[in-house]
């Protein structure tokens, strides 16, 4: 495996760390909101749009299944960036 997808395991420990002693800057909070608020806003959008009562439960299931894809694949691609 690339070692590049590992570079820094410190660098994501010590993230948490901060976050978990200092928490979420009310400041930054106000301004551009926490990334998980973004990610349940990102559900609930493509939830609207997608889960509707008139479809088959085997195609909202699969919406759904692609709604989690996207949203973390987002996140994940993301974090990588």
């Amino acid at each position: 495996m690339d070692a590049s997808v590992w570079a820094e395991p410190w660098l994501l420990l010590a993230a948490l760390v901060v976050e978990a002693c200092v928490g979420y800057p009310q400041w930054i909070y106000r301004s551009i909101r926490h990334p998980v608020v973004w990610m349940g806003h990102a559900i609930d959008t493509i939830e609207r749009s997608w889960n509707k009562p008139e479809l088959t439960d085997i195609a909202r299931r699969l919406l759904g299944i692609l709604t989690v894809a996207l949203v973390a694949g987002s996140a994940g691609f993301i974090g990588y960036i």
